[in-house]
């Protein structure tokens, strides 16, 4: 089943570069059987940046075949318009010549299922042209009003969680309707299981994982007032994945109402791109030099992320000096820095001051995590080696964790602070005792 991120086309996305818009035209658009027509399907980049690896799927009904083709650029194999590339404010376009077989109302139908960067825009990513078939003179035409329904369970999902699609066509007469049949024209992502109750879907993935770009569903004869339903299983994917359209493509009778043969159905699937940056000015410093380390997070859409934590451990050859973070709080003690919600397009920035303790390879390393689920954790995780060099480190009480001194970069664990204020009251209380015995005295 095609999937998207809402019921309806989505709005333009503000991370998009490329709209490649898609566009289908039928002439003539009423035949008689045995003649031909001209489908013309045009690939335009609106855009500000090329299209690349540019896939249009054209699954035509049964009863049209191609007698013809030609593309000004790309190889069409039938089912698949390998477009390829497509410069901003250019064009491609495949031309096909149909013939239809017997009285026939059609609808031919080009999808966009793939481009690089991604197109975002799904509202301009399916065409449709109407071809009817005209019967011989004299001869009864059947009318049979179908409509079509797509359903989703559950309408909010994550990236990877498993969701079911029903699509439901049904006669609502008057007459029987013959050779029907429905179209998914945009595939993408996991396919799990694919069950109709009659007839026989073609182009679906034949093992799960295989590649696929569209589906035709040849449902057969429907009589007045029976319903058919095709099932599908599969995985959730991100947005911008295509228009989630389903149709009726073919029937042998005429449908007085098309307007209900067309359904959309998708579920929201709520993600959060992440990406982390580790910085230090200095790689190869010396000991009792200071270094300054930049971690930046970003959230590169297309959802807010929630509860978004940079774990940036301690490194034991490091001193921590301060830590400054334009968002959020950060705990020098675990390493753990809070940044809270972050936006899509949005950044923080953790600047943390240190002193280099100890010579050789310092190797720190940063993850970050947040909900929802992450659909590309590849950079999720930044790592730096420090090459340090040098004597021993000054002699003076470090410590890497704990309390800090006033004035100072000693810090002390919790038992040393136990320790010492321990001290420093005892002490407090001798010297109130001699003051009270000096005043005695006096």
């Amino acid at each position: 089943m095609s999937q998207s991120a809402a019921v309806s086309p989505a709005a333009p996305s503000t991370f998009s570069t490329v709209d490649v818009a898609v566009t289908g035209t039928m002439t003539p658009a009423v035949v008689a059987s045995g003649r031909d027509a001209t489908f013309t399907v045009t690939a335009r980049n609106k855009g500000f940046r090329r299209a690349d690896a540019v896939r249009v799927a054209v699954p035509l009904p049964a009863r049209i075949i191609v007698a013809a083709r030609s593309a000004s650029q790309g190889v069409f194999d039938g089912l698949t318009w390998t477009v390829g590339s497509i410069g901003v404010r250019r064009d491609a376009r495949l031309t096909l010549r149909v013939r239809a077989t017997g009285p026939v109302t059609a609808t031919a139908t080009a999808a966009l299922i793939s481009s690089f960067p991604a197109d975002r825009d799904e509202r301009d990513d399916v065409a449709t042209a109407p071809l009817k078939v005209s019967a011989p003179p004299g001869a009864k035409v059947p009318r049979a009003d179908l409509a079509l329904t797509a359903q989703v369970a559950p309408t909010l999902a994550g990236p990877g969680d498993p969701v079911t699609y029903a699509v439901t066509v049904t006669n609502k007469g008057p007459d029987a309707a013959l050779d029907v049949e429905v179209a998914d024209p945009v595939l993408v992502g996991t396919f799990l299981t694919s069950a109709a109750t009659v007839g026989q879907v073609t182009g679906f993935p034949p093992r799960t994982g295989a590649a696929t770009t569209a589906a035709r569903w040849r449902v057969g004869s429907l009589a007045v007032g029976a319903s058919a339903t095709w099932t599908v299983r599969t995985l959730a994917v991100v947005t911008g994945r295509g228009d989630p359209v389903v149709l009726v493509t073919q029937s042998g009778a005429e449908d007085p109402s098309p307007a209900d043969t067309v359904g959309r159905a998708a579920p929201v699937v709520s993600a959060a791109d992440l990406s982390l940056t580790r910085e230090v000015d200095n790689l190869t410093p010396v000991v009792g030099q200071p270094v300054t380390v930049t971690v930046t997070a970003g959230n590169a859409g297309p959802d807010l992320a929630r509860g978004v934590t940079v774990t940036d451990p301690p490194n034991d050859g490091l001193v921590f000096v301060s830590a400054a973070a334009s968002v959020g709080r950060y705990d020098e003690e675990d390493g753990r820095w809070l940044v809270g919600d972050l936006a899509a397009g949005a950044e923080a920035t953790l600047t943390i001051h240190a002193r280099v303790a100890v010579a050789g390879a310092l190797a720190s390393r940063a993850t970050v995590e947040a909900r929802p689920p992450d659909p590309n954790g590849a950079d999720n995780l930044a790592e730096t080696v420090l090459s340090t060099s040098g004597g021993e480190a000054p002699h003076m009480p470090v410590f890497r964790r704990g309390f800090p001194l006033p004035y100072t970069e000693i810090r002390l664990s919790m038992m040393e602070a136990t320790v010492v204020g321990g001290l420093l009251i005892a002490l407090g209380c001798v010297l109130l005792l001699h003051v009270a015995a000096d005043r005695r005295r006096v």
